[in-house]
């Protein structure tokens, strides 16, 4: 009994987790049509990152953390390849911005998912999130159902989509899903959240930085960090990136790919009628498949048994 609620609760955050990572994306959409998707990224993530740094600073544990990941390099206690891993979310963040407006919000759903899914069940097979998670019939049926809901949330929205952009979404949700184990490698090895997160916000902002100047957009990206509407889509992306931090480890890749979808698609299918004042029957049955795939996911939840980060 105790497992179930516990796989219970884990999973109700990362439903959570996922809706707010649709109300980012449709934030950021908004923000990019109007302004430029590389200066609005690189603003979100610098403004991320300052949160994140305020927050290590106030922590004394969190800055001993942050102070000791040279060393921790330098042992090889932790892989330069994990330190790196806010550049996949950098990217994940641009494909976001850029395919949002073109596919829409449910179709760009669709193709994120469609990664995570398939990224999920390889880095789960070679334990990639710190433990070999075997797939199983019930946990791969899961997965089928959530891409089922998708499938059929997304029916009457698709129109035509480029086969570009739902690419560059497909292999957003590939790199999502390694940003995740990579991040929570990062926090098992310095036993900080806030220290984890930070290393992603600020070596994402740090490349995206580089890349606008190279471009001739560092101009555009000052401008954009005044822009209101980024410090609610940072805060959210700051909640996303400790939320799977958290549970990657306890769900799986695919487990976590599964509960953040449900939460996405549901938060997509509530902005879209609202957007667009229609319903149909096609919900319910993304709805009833959505639910189907939370209940496999729940009852199959593997082991809590997984290494702790120091705290």
């Amino acid at each position: 009994m105790k497992r179930l609620l516990r796989a219970l609760s884990y999973t109700a955050c990362a439903v959570l987790g996922g809706s707010g990572v649709a109300f980012q994306a449709s934030l950021m959409g908004d923000i990019a049509a109007e302004r430029a998707a590389l200066p609005t990224s690189t603003a979100m993530f610098v403004i991320g990152s300052l949160v994140l740094a305020a927050t290590v600073v106030c922590i004394p544990r969190a800055r001993h953390a942050t102070l000791g990941l040279p060393g921790l390099a330098r042992r090889r206690q932790i892989a330069l390849r994990d330190l790196l891993n806010g550049l996949g979310g950098a990217v994940t963040v641009v494909v976001q911005a850029v395919t949002v407006g073109p596919l829409g919000v449910a179709m760009f759903t669709l193709g994120m998912i469609g990664g995570q899914i398939g990224g999920g069940l390889a880095l789960d097979a070679i334990g990639s999130a710190g433990r070999r998670i075997p797939v199983g019939p019930g946990r791969l049926l899961a997965g089928a159902l959530v891409m089922g809901a998708v499938a059929v949330a997304s029916a009457s929205a698709i129109i035509a989509p480029s086969p570009l952009m739902l690419g560059l979404a497909i292999g957003g949700g590939v790199i999502g899903a390694w940003v995740g184990a990579a991040s929570s490698r990062v926090h098992r090895a310095t036993g900080s959240l806030p220290a984890a997160a930070l290393v992603n916000f600020a070596v994402g902002a740090t490349g995206l930085a580089i890349v606008t100047v190279v471009l001739g957009q560092g101009g555009a990206t000052l401008s954009t960090l005044l822009e209101p509407r980024l410090l609610p889509a940072a805060m959210l992306g700051i909640v996303a990136i400790g939320v799977s931090t958290l549970l990657v480890v306890r769900l799986g890749v695919l487990g976590l790919a599964v509960c953040w979808t449900v939460g996405q698609l549901a938060t997509a299918i509530i902005l879209d009628v609202l957007r667009s004042g229609a319903f149909t029957w096609l919900t319910v049955v993304s709805a009833s498949l959505m639910l189907l795939a939370l209940l496999l996911m729940t009852l199959r939840a593997p082991s809590a048994r997984q290494p702790k980060p120091t705290t």
